[in-house]
């Protein structure tokens, strides 16, 4: 008979293997009880960091995109609205190069500021789910030197490469024509 009131043992076993030998056992001696072996729950637990490392992944590539185009998007405004600075610095003898120079470091330092504030609004949810679920917590949340280099590396060549093609168009611009918008 099944016993009332309890919803589950927990059996302590040296090995996986001899968990795995005992599981089997106790599913036979007692064939109405749902047991699960070491390597199950293993499974179990792999499976399930599978699922959360996609959902962050899917979240991390989405974000990048997103930053990505906001960068683009204002960059094209820039170039837009600064048609007829363009065009004097063009006319006043800027070569091509200086005025690519200009919007890719505006390009890169936008990027940048975003990356840097996401860093630390990552950083404080971190510490905040951290300090939230308690010291006992299975999983924590860390924000390493490494992560944060990394993170300053890739914010900037996402700036780098947003902001190329409006820097290339600013370019482009004929200083006359430029002049006339």
């Amino acid at each position: 008979k099944t016993p009332t009131g309890m919803s589950g043992i927990i059996a302590l076993v040296s090995g996986q293997v001899e968990g795995d030998a005992i599981a089997h056992q106790l599913g036979l001696v007692i064939p109405d009880i749902e047991v699960k072996s070491p390597s199950q729950q293993m499974n179990e637990l792999q499976s399930g960091m599978m699922t959360f490392y996609a959902i962050i992944w899917t979240g991390a590539i989405v974000a990048t995109i997103v930053g990505a185009l906001s960068v683009a998007n204002t960059m094209f405004v820039a170039v837009t609205e600064r048609t007829r600075e363009i065009g004097i610095k063009k006319a006043v003898g800027a070569k091509d190069w200086m005025v690519l120079r200009e919007f890719m470091s505006e390009s890169i330092m936008v990027s940048l500021v975003g990356g840097l504030l996401g860093t630390l609004l990552g950083w404080g949810f971190a510490s905040l789910i951290n300090t939230m679920s308690g010291p006992d917590a299975g999983m924590r949340f860390f924000v390493t030197a490494r992560l944060v280099t990394f993170e300053i590396l890739f914010s900037s060549v996402i700036g780098l490469m947003a902001g190329l093609v409006p820097a290339w168009n600013a370019t482009r611009l004929d200083p006359v024509t430029a002049l006339r918008l």
